[in-house]
Order: structure tokens, then sequence, then C-alpha cells
């Protein structure tokens, strides 16, 4: 299936429901959920959206799938990306 998008808004709306659909499922089956996200610049926008989601966040484990040999404190780790941009609000 291909999904057309005419603006970035459109498209983040549209990953956040699948990300909301999913994680809702995940916890209703299992009782929790798992979910492995990319660092780098291109997610952040997502990140900052789903930081303001109202979903059963001690329930989600979070993981990296590209995570480097860097400092959590330094500029370029995908640990301080996540932290600053998705875990604050209501994750």
């Amino acid at each position: 299936m291909i999904r057309e998008f005419h603006d970035n808004e459109s498209y983040l709306d549209s990953l956040t429901e699948d990300f909301v659909s999913t994680i809702k499922s995940a916890i209703k089956k299992k009782g929790k959920a798992k979910v492995l996200l990319s660092g780098g610049s291109s997610p952040i926008e997502l990140y900052e959206k789903w930081s303001e989601l109202d979903i059963d966040w001690k329930n989600i484990t979070l993981g990296l799938v590209d995570e480097r040999f860097v400092d959590p404190s330094e500029e370029h780790s995908n640990e301080k990306l996540i932290k600053q941009h998705l875990l604050k609000s209501k994750a």
C-alpha cells in the first residue's frame, strides 16, 4: 500500500496514529510494548510530537537501533537526543 502526503504535518499525524494504535494493541495483548528508535535529526519532529501523547508510557520500553559508543552527554549521542526530544512532557 502506498500512502501519499501533501505536507509534513499530515505525514507526522499518520505516523503518530499508527504508533498509538500499535502501542495500545501491544499493551492490551501483552501488558507492555517495546519500541526501537533511530537517532539522528530526521525523527526529531516525530519524537517531539510523541512526547505529548497521553499513552501508557510506564509500560513502554524504548531502545535504540543505531546507538554508537558515544558518551550520553556528547552532542552526537542518540541517547541524549531521545531524552531531549521524546522523554519529556507526558513521555
